[in-house]
């Protein structure tokens, strides 16, 4: 009998502990659970903006990219920072009013994080616009008849850009102190920063079309006139200043307007009106008529200047073998005691027959 009865009892206690052992492995997993939900639950991760979340710069001021910083974390158990790589994509670009995103990514296994910066670059100021006009007005004290009858004077002019090339024809012009005429459009809309350049170096800056589009601009005078004020909406925004000067599509003389006749007889004679002077050319590089190599437009040029006093001069800085002709022209000018000169208010203008 007492032995049955420690049989019974010790039955007893192995149920108690294995009740014991259950609860304390349900405990101890519930808690497990508990702590590893609160675990994820507190986990992390974001993205902060280094400064301001909005930036104002003057117009061709620098901007200062402060970035930004992600990075992951648990709030349960301490910040435990870890750093995420930021990606940046946008980028103002200073000489072009108006507001720019600056977007900021990171990755964190399959979340995206995001930030992002608006950066507003100002319109050009009173006083940058008064500087610009200074600028030009220092390159245009001389006229033609504030040299002698016996010297040999060049407006060198370029039609069709700004374009890819545009930028290192200015530093050859910059390297002989030679001051242009450039006649513009809007055929490479990535370039236009280039108009306010040309006039910050001291060039001249002309209207030449915005569309660039003989079957558009030739449809009626109104149609003309509206690109060309639409070119120097431009001008103005880049430089500080509307143009005074413009050069027609082909030239006065083109037939490439014959599809609506007598237009060009009509523009050409509204010209004052409408308050610009326009130019032709005496001399043509043949950069534009058939001539591909920097070696063919230096002969040309050397050939058509001939004898005469004042050379209106026509190239196109699109073209990259007009640039590389440049380098040998200029000097080879200068050598030969011309002068160049940027078109300026009342400067001699070269006028085609007009045969439309």
């Amino acid at each position: 009998m007492n032995e049955e009865k420690k049989k019974i009892k010790a039955r007893r206690k192995r149920k108690r502990m294995i009740s014991m052992m259950i609860i304390t492995i349900v405990m101890l997993a519930s808690i497990g659970v508990l702590c590893y939900v609160a675990h994820k639950a507190s986990y992390q991760s974001e993205i902060i903006l280094n400064g301001e979340e909005t930036v104002s710069i003057p117009w061709y001021g620098e901007y200062k990219e402060d970035g930004a910083s992600a990075y992951s974390y648990y709030k349960l158990f301490g910040r435990g920072e870890k750093e995420i790589p930021v990606d940046i994509s946008g980028n103002p670009d200073p000489k072009h009013p108006g507001d720019y995103t600056i977007t900021y990514t990171a990755k964190d296994g399959d979340k995206v994080l995001e930030a992002k910066r608006t950066v507003t670059v100002q319109p050009m100021s009173d006083e940058q616009r008064a500087a610009l006009i200074a600028i030009r007005d220092a390159f245009t004290k001389k006229t033609v008849d504030d040299y002698p009858e016996d010297q040999k004077i060049i407006f060198l002019t370029f039609d069709d850009g700004p374009g890819a090339y545009t930028e290192r024809l200015l530093g050859i012009l910059d390297k002989y102190d030679v001051k242009a005429t450039f006649f513009v459009t809007q055929n490479f809309p990535d370039y236009k920063n280039m108009i306010g350049e040309e006039a910050r170096r001291g060039h001249t800056v002309a209207v030449h079309t915005k569309s660039h589009q003989p079957k558009q601009v030739y449809t009626s005078e109104e149609a003309f006139w509206s690109d060309i004020e639409a070119m120097n909406d431009i001008i103005e925004e880049q430089t500080g200043e509307r143009s005074k000067f413009m050069r027609f599509l082909g030239g006065g003389s083109n037939t490439i307007s014959k599809y609506n006749p007598g237009i060009m007889t009509k523009l050409t004679q509204s010209v004052e009106a409408h308050g610009y002077q326009y130019f032709d050319w005496n001399v043509s590089s043949g950069d534009s008529d058939g001539t591909k190599t920097a070696e063919g437009c230096l002969q040309n040029l050397k050939s058509e200047l001939g004898e005469r006093r004042v050379s209106v001069v026509l190239c196109h800085d699109i073209k990259e073998y007009l640039v590389d002709c440049m380098e040998d022209f200029i000097p080879w000018a200068l050598d030969n005691g011309y002068v160049f000169m940027p078109i300026y208010d009342g400067a001699p203008t070269a006028h085609h027959k007009v045969f439309n």
